[in-house]
């Protein structure tokens, strides 16, 4: 944490998490061969899963909590994606719920995970999130983005504006003298709309906009251990670096851009 002042922000509260990822890309050493991760961690069987043995890779996906939980994995990366059920009543901006709320349950079971005797040795670790946080229309979502990113002028007759940087910091975890923690944060201010997709009897299917345009200011975080380290995450400390991934993610989104 720093003590660079900030503006008057909004609760935490107000963002709404559309999806959340953990990434991790396995060490050259593991050997990851159709892993039960699903079963072990859920006690269910998912609801697709598809594989593809001679390329190495393997999707399985299923409901979790108040979406859609989707497992990736390839010989190079493992992606948990969870992600808003498309069958469920949309509002304007759809999401899962309150960040903090669905955060907290994805990042338990997330923990959970890397805690199996199962789970791979890991080089890299990576939380994700797209937040959206709704406003009255475009001109209150830049008014509230300036406030956000205290270091950008910023009218509320902007339009097209996307503002991206990485902010890193020194990890509590892994050793401030050693490894840092990429924070990786882009902004914009976003319009969304409803569209309804309808099966035809021929096979295809129509798409059409309904009701009123919603308007959000929108954050994506990519927060993660350098790619330069070319060792091994201590597997110990696998469920500690990705809650401190995930509350560097809660800083951004409570403060804004700050060193």
């Amino acid at each position: 944490m720093t003590n660079q002042e900030t503006p008057t922000l909004p609760d935490v509260s107000g963002w709404q998490a559309q999806s959340l990822r953990v990434t991790a890309f396995p060490s050259p050493s593991a050997t990851i061969s159709q892993p039960k991760w699903w079963s072990e961690l859920l006690g269910t069987e998912p609801e697709v899963r598809n594989l593809r043995p001679a390329r190495g890779e393997q999707v399985e996906a299923g409901p979790f909590d108040k979406g859609t939980l989707t497992l990736q994995v390839t010989p190079i990366r493992i992606d948990w994606i969870l992600t808003v059920n498309q069958n469920a009543v949309l509002d304007e901006i759809f999401n899962l719920g309150a960040f903090l709320e669905v955060g907290d349950t994805f990042i338990k079971l997330m923990a959970e995970w890397l805690a199996l005797a199962s789970a791979p040795p890991i080089q890299r670790l990576a939380f994700g999130a797209i937040l959206n946080q709704q406003v009255e229309g475009r001109e209150k979502g830049y008014e509230l983005l300036s406030r956000y990113l205290p270091n950008v002028q910023l009218s509320p007759e902007s339009t097209d504006f996307l503002y991206q940087i990485n902010r890193p910091r020194k990890s509590n975890v892994l050793g401030m003298t050693t490894h840092s923690i990429n924070r990786l944060s882009k902004w914009s201010c976003v319009s969304i709309q409803r569209t309804l997709i309808q099966s035809l009897s021929d096979g295809t299917t129509s798409s059409n906009l309904i009701g009123k345009i919603g308007y959000a200011c929108n954050l994506e975080l990519d927060i993660s251990t350098t790619a330069d380290f070319k060792g091994e995450l201590p597997q110990q400390a696998l469920a500690q670096i990705a809650r401190e991934q995930y509350e560097l993610g809660i800083e951004t989104a409570s403060r804004g851009d700050i060193a």
